[in-house]
């Protein structure tokens, strides 16, 4: 009765909090470097496509590092309407088929 009693106590107290002390230690990421011609794809949702009208940001980093030349995407999408991202897959993936003229 007693090793029963013990085994549930890890399996409900003690193995969670190693879990959540592991998952929640502080990791120093690795510092973002730049090279010539990098590219930039920003992807997210209606923060990142309000930018798309006030262009601060690629403004700011071209205005930083005029000599890397960067390229920046950004593919934000605030998704207003339900159906669109079905909508938009379906007409991308019309594109994808269509055939393609040759030269």
């Amino acid at each position: 009765m007693r090793f029963t009693k013990i085994s549930v106590l890890l399996l409900l107290a003690v193995i969670p909090a190693i879990m959540i002390f592991f998952a929640f230690r502080f990791k120093n990421p690795a510092p973002l470097t730049l090279s010539k011609g990098t590219r930039i794809a920003m992807i997210g949702n209606n923060l990142g496509a309000r930018m798309i009208h006030y262009d601060n940001l690629e403004t700011e980093l071209q205005l930083r590092f005029p000599a890397y030349e960067l390229f920046i995407r950004n593919m934000c999408d605030a998704g207003k309407h339900p159906a669109s991202g079905r909508i938009r897959a379906a007409f991308l993936l019309s594109l994808s088929r269509a055939p393609r003229s040759t030269r």
